[in-house]
């Protein structure tokens, strides 16, 4: 326990602390380059003999306001805190990651993490001179957990547009938007998980919907940053689907891909081109599927290698091969309906 920050070391980042002063034990001249790292307002910085010693205390300071998790997804917070701590998936320290500021929107570079590599890639232009921004928690959460999260790496308050409009709202649309999130999550949401395991259960459409235009009418001035309904509009989707409406829900899933863009949630919008070209192989327009499945092989390889250039000849190639790599089941998913 750091009774300091009222934050826990969990066994991750036990783990992840050990393994660094093993790594800084071996190569000490790296030790410079790992404190150079902010470590919190508490701890001095080291001068001298010391900047080679192996100062576990401030490694583990170091990891706390550095770290990185290792998802698959971004949604593993949770409103509880203690529940954060039995959700350690792994965690890393980058150096030159770690200078990358937070913002949980309107970000301009993205990340993905695979064995001890991340990629970093920008996600629009950037101006020469201009602050690389990415999110440290995703903004699909609320504000509550978004907040924790933020607090584990030492920031008290974020000043991003979608914090800026959390706590501009008025109780009563608070209040609306809890009740709404709450009729949800007791009755929707229960409802649909029974409609997937027995005919005798009818998804509820019309319910739904009515939810999302009300949650979307709680932000009609700023649409870009209405997240809450996002988990909505998927269960949406697959409900059209259980009652044979495979056109409806492929819209739906084109209204989802297209707020992933705008948002940036790039960890996401590869599965909904997916789930639109499969859509269009259900409604036998192959040419729209594999259109779309060609969206979704530049989403998986443009993680790592960036995008590809207009023109490009041999770009499939390289970037079945990523997609292969990256998506596994996906992939095999793809070659069974005949997208490949």
């Amino acid at each position: 326990m750091d009774f300091a920050s009222k934050t826990i070391n969990t066994v991750t980042h036990s783990e992840l602390a050990k393994r660094i002063a093993q790594k800084l034990l071996v190569d000490p001249d790296l030790c410079q380059e790992v404190y150079k790292l902010y470590a919190g307002p508490e701890v001095e910085n080291l001068g001298g003999d010391l900047l080679c010693s192996v100062d576990v205390r401030r490694i583990e300071k170091i990891i706390k306001y550095n770290y990185f998790e290792l998802v698959e997804h971004w949604d593993i917070w949770h409103t509880e805190e203690n529940k954060r701590l039995t959700k350690d998936l792994g965690a890393g320290l980058w150096i030159l990651p770690s200078y990358i500021n937070h913002s949980c929107v309107d970000i301009n570079v993205d990340r993905l993490v695979i064995g001890d590599m991340m990629f970093i890639r920008t996600c629009r232009p950037i101006l020469s001179g201009k602050e690389l921004i990415l999110n440290y928690c995703s903004p699909v959460n609320s504000y509550e957990v978004r907040s924790y999260a933020l607090r584990l790496h030492g920031i008290k308050s974020c000043s991003c547009r979608l914090c800026n409009l959390d706590r501009s709202e008025s109780e009563k649309v608070k209040l609306r938007r809890a009740n709404i999130l709450e009729t949800y999550e007791k009755s929707l949401e229960p409802r649909m998980q029974l409609s997937f395991i027995s005919a005798n259960y009818s998804p509820p459409i019309k319910e739904l919907t009515k939810l999302i235009d009300e949650l979307k009418e709680l932000r009609g001035k700023h649409p870009d940053l209405e997240f809450h309904s996002f988990e909505l509009k998927s269960d949406l989707a697959e409900a059209y689907v259980r009652t044979g409406n495979v056109l409806q829900s492929l819209l739906v899933f084109k209204e989802i891909y297209n707020f992933e863009k705008t948002a940036q949630l790039s960890q996401f919008s590869s599965d909904a081109a997916y789930k639109i070209a499969s859509h269009y192989v259900r409604l036998n327009q192959m040419k729209e599927a594999k259109e779309w499945w060609d969206v979704v092989l530049k989403e998986l390889a443009g993680s790592i290698r960036g995008k590809f250039n207009e023109g490009e000849t041999k770009w499939r190639k390289e970037a079945l091969y990523l997609a292969k790599k990256l998506s596994p089941k996906m992939f095999s998913d793809a070659k069974n309906i005949g997208l490949l």
